[in-house]
């Protein structure tokens, strides 16, 4: 899935979105209504990496949190959107929230929660991050080559289509 994304060949989100997220028998299932909330749990917002999104990888977590917190996950366009973009909508999503908010994030998605507390100071109290670059990577790096491939891809998708 990552390389179909990353060269533009698989669908990607357009827009951020919060949804809340169920898991039965291991699978994780992401729901539109947000609305009914436990106001006694705190609050989880799953947040995947690159070219991802919030699956069965996040299912054992899930159980782990289940009991004590209201789950949630931040789906953004990963290659359409910038961290910033995506950490903007991160925050006015966040700051709806009245209770406690804990991040747990994967790779890029910690770069977004990172950047929603740094820039909006928004009601995050705590970021867990797994595989998130904090000191940068080499296909960051290297983006300006890997852009210009991934349009020349998208450009000569579009006109085949």
């Amino acid at each position: 899935m990552f390389v179909l994304r990353f060269f533009g060949l698989g669908k990607e989100i357009e827009q951020p979105k919060l949804n809340k997220v169920e898991c039965i028998d291991g699978y994780i299932s992401l729901v539109e209504d947000i609305s009914s909330i436990d106001p006694d749990k705190k609050t989880a917002i799953f947040i995947h990496g690159l070219c991802s999104e919030v699956g069965e990888n996040f299912s054992g977590l899930y159980n782990e949190l289940k009991k004590e917190f209201n789950i949630f996950a931040f789906s953004y366009p990963t290659l359409k959107k910038g961290i910033r973009e995506n950490s903007k909508e991160l925050s006015r999503m966040i700051n709806k929230f009245t209770n406690e908010v804990y991040i747990f994030a994967h790779s890029m998605g910690g770069l977004v929660a990172r950047s929603s507390v740094v820039y909006d100071n928004s009601n995050i109290k705590s970021i867990i991050m797994a595989g998130t670059p904090n000191n940068g990577s080499r296909l960051a790096s290297s983006g300006s080559v890997l852009k210009r491939i991934v349009s020349y891809i998208c450009n000569f998708k579009n006109r085949i289509e």
